[in-house]
């Protein structure tokens, strides 16, 4: 939950580039750019709640070693939570009237698959476009990687998330001894 609680946090952090690209630039549609506005700050308090409320609650929790198996359950998991999370704001602005396929549009640019529900790219705000480019590039460079590469609190088994994440698994005797180094 902890590690959860932190992706969260971040993910709200990162809102805010598009959430600012919203409001300062002029939107191609400008009955969407209210409804945009809305959508960002709605998700991002949404995120920041969640991710304190889960921080919160593994508050003073014993520190636990990750083993594989635990490994892979965290970055399956948090690639669930971040998809749901990072749909929210397709979905609140009505740009993608339809909860699933907001979804779609989130967890296929978390995967890099390329693939779009959104068939008219002129119309969507800036803002939205920019989150859209945003969730690709989380994507590629793997969100529990950037976890474990940006937050120190992961220390103990950490091996054992980045081993879960990279593609293909890893080799570990080219993979220096310090995960977050080799993430970074």
């Amino acid at each position: 939950m902890l590690t959860h609680g932190w992706l969260l946090v971040a993910l709200s952090a990162l809102l805010t580039a598009p959430s600012l690209t919203g409001i300062l630039l002029p939107p191609p549609d400008p009955l969407l750019d209210a409804a945009e506005n809305h959508a960002f700050l709605a998700t991002q308090l949404a995120t920041l709640l969640a991710g304190i409320l889960m921080l919160a609650f593994s508050r003073g929790s014993a520190p636990i070693r990750i083993t594989i198996r635990d490994g892979f359950l965290i970055a399956a998991s948090s690639w669930i939570v971040v998809g749901i999370f990072s749909a929210l704001p397709f979905w609140l602005s009505g740009v993608i009237p339809d909860p699933v396929d907001a979804l779609f549009e989130s967890v296929s640019g978390l995967t890099t698959t390329g693939a779009s529900v959104i068939t008219d790219l002129t119309v969507v705000p800036n803002g939205l476009m920019l989150w859209r480019a945003l969730t690709q590039w989380l994507g590629g460079i793997g969100i529990v990687v950037l976890f474990v590469a940006a937050l120190p609190l992961v220390a103990e088994g950490s091996h054992n998330l980045f081993r879960a994440e990279v593609p293909g698994g890893a080799n570990f005797a080219k993979v220096t001894p310090r995960v977050r180094e080799t993430a970074r």
